[in-house]
């Protein structure tokens, strides 16, 4: 039976000696009792973001609450190499969702939902605040599921010429766009010094011309994929894949 891991809401005390028991309440305890059909004494991993995990066992489980002891710490964060940036679309729906979880998987360490003149994102200003409650957790059951142990920080939608106005000086910067020169793994690993990465990919229809030149403006570098055009929800996977594959933690400068 393969061990449950978990992510736990509240800091974990790291001044305390193990083993210690941690408590967390009502959402884990369901998911636990009534998804997985665990019981006490089974096994547990717990990570609270602040970096490692406790391996442990579950000491009581109610329908309230759950108490673990934890026994062990590690301080392994699985985390990529690279510091990526990664700045798309804010979507409707399950798309942006989707494309959320898939660069936490692929160790994206900070997340920018854009707004630009072609966004179909629309959401009043007293919804956002439920909405990144909502993607915060989506990110932790990425965590949960693929090993990482810090939850990629995630920024509030944002309009794409503040986003560009706030970066910081020192990252490589890279957008994806149909007129940028073709996409290949020697481009993306002639500076195997590079660590930090803010990568920009855009809305169906793309960034229109101003913002094109703003992008340009500021220092990125335009690149595309071939002859085909990727959905706004598939082009952040596909360029996130590419670029830690050829300096990532899936390439042998990553290794």
């Amino acid at each position: 039976m393969r061990t449950s891991r978990l992510f736990s809401p509240q800091s974990i005390d790291r001044s305390k000696s193990l083993p210690m028991l941690h408590t967390l309440e009502e959402h884990a305890a369901h998911y636990l009792m009534n998804v997985l059909r665990r019981k006490a004494g089974d096994d547990v991993i717990v990570f609270d973001g602040n970096g490692g995990e406790y391996f442990g066992r579950i000491h009581s489980l109610g329908r309230k609450s759950v108490e673990l002891e934890l026994l062990t710490f590690q301080s392994d964060d699985r985390a990529s190499p690279l510091s990526v940036h990664m700045a798309f679309a804010a979507l409707r729906g399950d798309r942006f969702e989707y494309a959320l979880q898939k660069c936490c998987e692929l160790g994206a360490t900070e997340i920018t939902p854009l707004l630009s003149q072609r966004s179909e994102f629309k959401l009043s200003p007293d919804k956002v605040g439920k909405r990144m409650q909502h993607w915060q957790g989506v990110l932790r059951s990425a965590c949960e599921q693929c090993g990482l142990n810090i939850v990629p920080c995630l920024n509030p939608p944002t309009k794409l010429n503040e986003w560009i106005a706030s970066l910081q000086a020192g990252s490589k910067r890279l957008l994806l766009h149909p007129d940028g020169e073709p996409l290949s793994l020697d481009s993306l690993s002639t500076d195997t010094t590079a660590r930090s990465w803010v990568v920009a990919s855009g809305p169906e229809g793309g960034f229109n011309d101003d913002e094109y030149g703003d992008f340009k403006t500021a220092g990125f570098r335009p690149y595309q994929f071939g002859p085909r055009i990727l959905r706004a929800e598939t082009a952040p996977i596909a360029l996130l894949s590419a670029l830690q594959f050829a300096a990532g933690d899936s390439g042998q400068q990553g290794s």
